[in-house]
């Protein structure tokens, strides 16, 4: 059975690309497999093509100097097929028996696309059964990983295909949420039945006035036609007072209805969003999932208020007039219905297509936002190293991709309309010749009960109102694509499961002592390389623990698990002799101070960040805790006070002065552990004196775990652990380490050996 590729994963290749693929191939056959990136491997912007058919897959990567512009591998010596996920951006690489080769380098926008082309070039070197004598296909897990239905690569974070998502279901979902307020539901509808049929009253009053009043075979007086005209021009003006009057009851009512929905949405998201493990948020860009919170709830609060309540309406108004033009007439009123098997093709056609645009589009305008959540905050660093023109460069590359998403959508729309507008134009004409023809014919027979004047005009005016709800509602389904995936991009943050989380048997431990063991534990972020391998050590109530070695030695690591931040791979983390699993998490938490290298403050005031551990603390408390951390002398030098607001990230202070905030956050909670992540580093000397003696009055009494920057500052510790590579190198005291003649001397010589140069240069 042949492989079927998707269409997505087949582009249109330049001529130039075409031709070379074509001189490289002796028998060029179809190309299964053409796609595009917008780097090549030295991760200049520009496009690269990746051109795989059943025997090879080539590689041409333009502006390339260090490696021939073109990779030409067998497929049968293809062994393995990986991606490989950097800052920024991403490679895939095809390992043989003897070599891996990169073949394509990738930005983040282009991610999921590269990883369906990973997918199937595997299943193609596999002749599209996914195995093969010699072969592993590493990297990624096909279960897990793909949709089983398309073979996509899925969300990392869900098991829901966006290209596969049921749109009926999505929708049923959404409006779940308005079962709680099925009383307004129902208030709503009764609304919109009024306003339909006091608006269905004009047009049948114009039949009135010209079948009973202005027809010339009506045989009553002037007077009782004036009289007639009269009560015909009130009823209308009434009907139009009452219809704008309930009409804006009920735009009112649905207005809160809506806005309430969103509400709670956006409130369940927020929520669910702050019970995520750490590793949701590793594996997703903050700005993204802002744009999910803010603009895709903006999306739906539109949809639920605006375009529910026309769907509403528009339905009830196309039933009512379909009853009143078949009571009139059911010859002509079914031939108006013949333009209504082109709405449904029309609807049917492009409603697929403008859905796959509008997701794509859209997850490339959450791309824009998180760009901006990137460089917004670090515009010190990107003018720093000016780089300004890079990242300008950089966010063209996807507002330039926005942009062909917004043509394409536009030429699908521009398609899509005129359809849409002829088939009301056809029905207008069928109305008007039949209809024409019918009252010549009644006229000429003289039937007794004829075909008028104003029942054609009763069908013309119904009619220009029955195709335009046909045409609201054909356009309805953009509006309805549209907030399925808004839906679905918002529900997939909810539907995240937390990789921490509490179970039915978790244990209340109201007050830790501090004692902690680690028995034989193994951590992988990835599940491929281990982070911690096979630690064991023992720690004491109240014992200061520092933890020194070379970076990505596995320092942080440990700490986070300390923190059940993650869970362990393997092996066991004891606090008070319970396993750290069984402890409810905010039990744990509560009791566990943190001091990190770069403290982060929150927009409010200095008082405000203080107290975040403790939200009801006194300003007395709080002045002690500042006082504590010798932050109270700075603070009561700024003319607000402890009022200070700090700025977006406390950006109106200075290291130290935002460290010792945090220090005094910490000395407020009065925790039971305390995580000190190099809280020393990044300041000055005299600064860190203050730190210093602050972090002194901290750990008394408390079980610590400090990260040291300098070596110097862990000599107070209790016990020093080095880890190296993920193992426990050596444990003990400074003074026994330093007669070991192991690592931990060696980084000591080391950093005194550079303090002796850097004094010597000064």
């Amino acid at each position: 059975m042949p492989l079927e590729i998707p269409q997505e994963l087949r582009e249109e290749v330049p001529e130039s690309v075409k031709r070379k693929f074509e001189e490289l191939i002796d028998e060029p056959e179809v190309v299964q497999i053409a796609v595009s990136s917008d780097m090549n491997l030295d991760g200049e912007y520009t496009e690269s093509w990746l051109l795989a058919n059943d025997q090879w897959v080539v590689s041409f990567n333009p502006n390339h100097a260090k490696e021939p512009d073109i990779i030409q591998l067998p497929l049968s010596d293809v062994v393995a097929v990986k991606t490989h996920n950097y800052i920024g951006n991403g490679m895939l690489e095809l390992h043989t028996a003897e070599k891996a080769f990169a073949v394509l380098r990738y930005s983040k926008t282009m991610s999921a696309k590269i990883s369906d082309a990973a997918g199937f070039l595997e299943m193609l070197s596999s002749n599209g059964t996914g195995k093969k004598e010699g072969k592993k296909f590493g990297g990624r897990r096909k279960r897990e990983g793909r949709c089983e239905k398309c073979g996509r690569a899925l969300p990392p974070w869900s098991s829901t295909c966006p290209n596969c998502l049921e749109t009926k279901r999505l929708m049923f979902r959404l409006l779940g949420y308005l079962k709680p307020y099925w009383y307004l539901v129902i208030i709503t509808t009764i609304i919109a039945l009024a306003t339909t049929s006091l608006g269905l009253l004009p047009e049948y009053i114009l039949k009135l006035m010209v079948d009973r009043v202005f027809a010339p075979v009506v045989q009553t007086t002037a007077e009782a036609r004036f009289q007639l005209l009269n009560w015909l021009i009130f009823a209308v003006i009434g009907a139009h007072i009452l219809n704008q009057g309930v009409g804006t009851a009920g735009s009112y009512a649905m207005q809160w209805l809506g806005n309430r929905v969103i509400y709670d949405l956006r409130s369940q998201a927020y929520r669910h969003l702050q019970m995520l493990s750490l590793s949701f948020y590793s594996k997703n860009e903050t700005g993204q999932l802002i744009a999910r919170i803010s603009e895709d709830t903006g999306r739906l609060r539109w949809f639920i208020t605006e375009s529910l309540r026309e769907v509403v309406i528009d339905t009830l108004t196309i039933i009512g007039m379909c009853v009143i033009l078949f009571y009139q007439d059911w010859q002509l009123a079914a031939l108006t219905l013949i333009p209504l098997p082109i709405l449904a093709f029309g609807v049917g056609y492009f409603g697929e297509k403008m859905h796959r645009l509008f997701h794509r589009l859209w997850r490339r305008m959450s791309s824009i936002t998180a760009i901006l959540a990137d460089t917004i905050p670090g515009v010190k660093v990107v003018k720093a190293f000016a780089a300004e023109d890079r990242e300008v460069d950089r966010f063209n590359v996807v507002n330039k991709d926005v942009f062909d998403y917004s043509i394409r959508v536009a030429k699908l729309t521009l398609a899509y309309y005129p359809i849409m507008g002829f088939a009301t134009f056809a029905g207008g004409i069928i109305v008007r010749w039949f209809g024409g023809r019918q009252i010549i014919i009644d006229q000429a027979a003289g039937v007794p009960d004829p075909f008028t004047l104003g029942t054609l005009m009763l069908f013309i005016g119904y009619m220009m109102r029955f195709y335009g709800p046909i045409q609201n509602l054909t356009r309805m389904n953009e509006r309805f694509q549209g907030a399925a995936v808004a839906a679905d991009r918002l529900f997939e943050i909810m539907d995240a499961d937390p990789e921490i989380k509490d179970t039915k048997h978790s244990i209340e431990l109201p007050r830790i002592e501090g004692s902690i063991r680690f028995e034989n534990v193994t951590f992988s972020y990835d599940g491929e390389k281990n982070a911690l391998e096979n630690i064991s050590f023992e720690v004491k109530r109240g014992e200061m623990i520092g933890l020194s070695g070379p970076s990505g030695a596995g320092k942080s690591t440990l700490i986070t698990l300390v923190c059940r931040f993650y869970d362990v791979t393997n092996g066991t983390i004891y606090i008070d002799g319970h396993d750290i699993r069984d402890i409810k998490l905010n039990l744990l938490r509560e009791q566990i101070g943190v001091v990190l290298q770069e403290p982060f403050l929150f927009h409010g005031s200095i008082a405000e960040n203080i107290a975040y551990g403790k939200p009801h603390a006194t300003r007395e408390e709080i002045i002690a805790a500042a006082k504590a951390a010798n932050a109270h002398d700075f603070i009561v030098n700024f003319p607000d006070g402890y009022d200070t607001q700090v700025g977006e990230r406390g950006v109106n202070m200075s290291g130290g002065e935002r460290q010792r905030i945090s220090i005094a956050r910490a000395i407020l909670k009065n925790p039971r552990i305390l995580i000190l992540d190099e809280a020393t580093s990044s300041v000055d000397t005299e600064t860190e004196s203050a730190i210093q003696e602050a972090i002194e009055r901290l750990v008394q009494g408390r079980t610590t775990f400090a990260i040291a920057h300098r070596l110097s500052t862990l000599r107070r510790a209790n016990r020093l652990i080095i880890l190296q590579d993920g193992r426990l190198e050596d444990m003990g005291t400074h003074e026994e380490l330093l007669e070991r003649e192991g690592l931990y001397k060696r980084l000591v010589n080391m950093q005194s050996s550079l303090a002796r140069i850097v004094a010597v240069a000064g």
